[in-house]
């Protein structure tokens, strides 16, 4: 079974979808994935050894520093590292010198999930939702209802 780390990293500026961003391949190069969707950043690693975990630090520190070149601020705060797996060895990283947070449950593009890449919180919020929407509509009909009669 095969142990996954994914980071979050959330650059805090609007003109960063201007800035060519070419080079944010060559920094994620090797086994790291990275995903880019508006301002946010996910990076991807499987992270079976400690030179899996230097790997995935590394790149974590050639993007602060990419970061710095451009005068990109992170806001470390929304910033999370998610592991996956039942063996996996939930090695800490770090950006910028601070501890990025691990997350138990973390939302992606409005989709929770957790650890075990369950999805039962999403649903459950969905559910809570759903009822609180219906339980504002029917209480406005029933009131409606009750003034015309």
């Amino acid at each position: 079974l095969k142990t996954h780390e994914v980071t979050k990293i959330n650059i805090n500026q609007r003109n960063f979808k201007s800035i060519v961003i070419d080079d944010i391949g060559e920094i994620c190069s090797g086994s790291v994935t990275h995903k880019l969707f508006a301002d946010d950043m996910k990076l991807y690693s499987t992270v079976d050894t400690n030179v899996d975990n230097v790997s995935l630090q590394s790149v974590l520190d050639r993007l602060h520093q990419w970061c710095c070149d451009w005068q990109l601020s992170v806001n470390i705060g929304k910033c999370h590292v998610l592991h996956i797996g039942k063996n996996n060895r939930h090695y800490p990283y770090f950006f910028n010198g601070c501890q990025i947070n691990d997350a138990c449950i973390v939302s992606d593009l409005g989709i929770e999930f957790n650890s075990a890449l369950k999805y039962d919180a999403h649903i459950n919020n969905i559910v809570d939702k759903a009822y609180s929407i219906g339980l504002a509509f029917f209480s406005k009909v029933l009131l409606l209802d009750t003034f015309q009669s």
